[in-house]
């Protein structure tokens, strides 16, 4: 399970050509960022982006959430709304997305020397899992190191997360959830063995070979269930550096996309956003979908699927009655 597909929006290659070829932009973000940023890492991530084409609004930089408590991204200054219609917040090209073809091209090399089978075979989650734990241990050789480095270093994963967590957690939601943790258990064990399962089939396979121990490859696998994207138009995940940094609203605005010689993924905001204010944007999650199923792969439950699982609750007792 992974986060929905983005919603394909089209806007005029101008509008990001005129962004994307200002060095002075990039120039000023180097000057601020690395001021305001550089303990967690954004600074880096941000000008690595932009030199590799993409672009990240110098306004933008990492902090933890008022909303969530987790860490975000927010606005550093006042963006009025001329400064959104301007252009979008944060611009990533394709080339810079952790995905299933990077991953067979780029491990496929590795392996078939070696006289290997090809990686193809796999799903595209644990794919893109074996090209970040392979990545992971390049360190500072890998082109994604700077977005690697941000990269949370306990998994989100739900069913990962210590049994206090869990219940402290679940104590929290807006709505009292009452048949969550007594399920919680049995779905935990299920989630972690099928993962498990997973991990073991492609470390047995390949890990030697990549340089990969199974525990890192556990790791790497969460962070694909937790932050990848749907490809648009697939069934095919990836990650998508700096935009997965984003929280989650279902009152924000869903990813776009332009397709064209490279295709191009953004994050647009749908108001101003005051100074110290966090960028949200909505991963579109499925109504129906269960709501522990959610937690096991993404660490929280979004709050429509709570309030929306308590309206049903409702309304079953009132049928009851």
């Amino acid at each position: 399970m992974s986060l929905p597909s983005v919603c394909p929006i089209r806007l005029h290659p101008w509008a990001f050509n005129r962004v994307l070829s200002s060095a002075s932009c990039r120039r000023e973000r180097a000057a601020r960022l690395c001021v305001n940023a550089e303990s967690d890492g954004f600074a880096e991530l941000a000008n690595w982006a932009e030199f590799h084409g993409g672009f990240v609004h110098q306004s933008l930089t990492a902090g933890f959430s008022s909303v969530t408590g987790e860490r975000g991204v927010i606005s550093e200054s006042d963006l009025s709304a001329d400064d959104l219609f301007d252009a979008p917040l944060i611009i990533m090209p394709e080339k810079l997305h952790m995905s299933p073809s990077t991953a067979v091209q780029t491990l496929d090399a590795l392996l078939k020397p070696l006289g290997l089978p090809s990686v193809q075979n796999l799903s595209s989650e644990m794919q893109v899992a074996l090209l970040l734990a392979y990545e992971k241990e390049r360190g500072q050789d890998s082109m994604w190191f700077p977005y690697i480095e941000m990269l949370p270093k306990e998994p989100n994963c739900g069913y990962l997360w210590p049994y206090p967590k869990v219940e402290k957690y679940f104590s929290t939601l807006p709505v009292k959830m009452d048949k969550l943790m007594p399920a919680y258990s049995r779905a935990q064990q299920m989630h972690a063995r099928e993962c498990d399962a997973k991990v073991d089939d492609a470390w047995d396979a390949f890990g030697d070979a990549l340089g990969v121990s199974k525990n890192r490859l556990t790791w790497s696998l969460c962070q694909v269930s937790s932050r990848a994207f749907v490809v648009e138009g697939t069934a095919d995940v990836e990650l998508k550096p700096v935009i997965d940094l984003v929280n989650h609203s279902h009152e924000a605005l869903p990813l776009g996309v332009v397709y064209g010689d490279d295709r191009v993924t953004f994050v647009e905001a749908a108001d101003p956003l005051p100074a110290g204010s966090e960028l949200f944007i909505d991963y579109l999650f499925d109504p129906e979908s269960p709501p522990l199923l959610n937690f096991m792969h993404f660490g929280f439950i979004p709050e429509e699927l709570i309030l929306g699982a308590a309206r049903k609750g409702s309304k079953n007792r009132k049928r009851e009655k």
